[in-house]
């Protein structure tokens, strides 16, 4: 889960798509569990994704689809593109780039979100530094409280 904290007033829990490209964000290698994320798959005719051939996988979401597009030399994923997860007229698409390779785990260094949405902006994340199986502290997930003075 994640929350908003406004400089003023209470945290508010974030909706669901608000925090989608949270969750990519910080857990990219989720789609290793595609079929148990997306019971309903079907594969696609191959498609060109930025001058490179692509496996296409298609799984039903709320309006539309979300198609999966996997890189035919590598097999890593490429990009996700969702219409009708948050609205039947607009696609949002997660491209995966910058492979590294993290105890022999090919992970993406940059996740780029961008939609077509009006006023939707294209947010560009980059990831300095993976660390495997880092400690947490369970307090970390729990609803933040905001002094109402703003501290």
């Amino acid at each position: 889960g994640g929350w908003v904290a406004p400089r003023r007033g209470r945290t508010k829990r974030l909706g669901r798509a608000a925090g989608r490209p949270l969750e990519m964000d910080a857990n990219p290698l989720r789609y290793v569990r595609l079929k148990e994320l997306y019971p309903e798959l079907n594969s696609a005719p191959p498609e060109i994704v930025d001058e490179r051939p692509m496996h296409v996988i298609v799984a039903p979401n709320n309006l539309g689809a979300t198609k999966f597009y996997f890189d035919a030399e590598t097999h890593l994923l490429r990009r996700i593109d969702e219409t009708g997860e948050t609205s039947a007229y607009y696609k949002t698409s997660t491209d995966f780039l910058d492979y590294k390779s993290i105890n022999a785990v090919q992970f993406p260094f940059r996740i780029v979100h961008s939609t077509t949405e009006p006023g939707g902006a294209k947010e560009d994340f980059r990831v300095g530094k993976v660390i495997d199986n880092a400690p947490l502290n369970p307090a970390a997930f729990s609803n933040p409280r905001v002094d109402p003075r703003g501290h």
